[in-house]
């Protein structure tokens, strides 16, 4: 199967529901390999039609916990990546160090789900 990994920002207080978060947030940052921390074991399926979505929710904590472990166990990489992928990474690290950052969704979409 392939799939699409995608991050998503909520931003500000969540209204009812971590999916009412979900699916209101416009801060996303599409076909993310590098900076996509989600555990599969704990993905949640979501139908949208014929596409499947997966998702992990965490906090931002969780999420910033998630990125330092993996900037300590492979030093330097941040290095390479910010020197090919300056604007990547940029938008990643501002969103997710945000203070008003509320939620952090990894995202997995079987882009094959959709196909007849």
């Amino acid at each position: 199967m392939a799939y699409e990994k995608d991050i998503t920002f909520a931003i500000g207080d969540p209204a009812n529901s971590e999916l009412d978060v979900i699916r209101s947030t416009a801060r996303r940052i599409n076909c993310c390999d590098v900076f996509w921390f989600g555990i599969d074991e704990n993905l949640k399926e979501m139908r949208d039609g014929p596409i499947i979505d997966y998702f992990e929710a965490v906090k931002p904590e969780e999420a910033i916990r998630r990125y330092e472990n993996f900037l300590i166990a492979n030093p330097g990489l941040r290095g390479k990546y910010f020197t090919k992928e300056y604007e990547m990474i940029n938008k990643y690290e501002a969103l997710l160090y945000d203070r008003r950052t509320v939620l952090v969704t990894y995202w997995k979409t079987d882009v094959e789900s959709g196909l007849d």
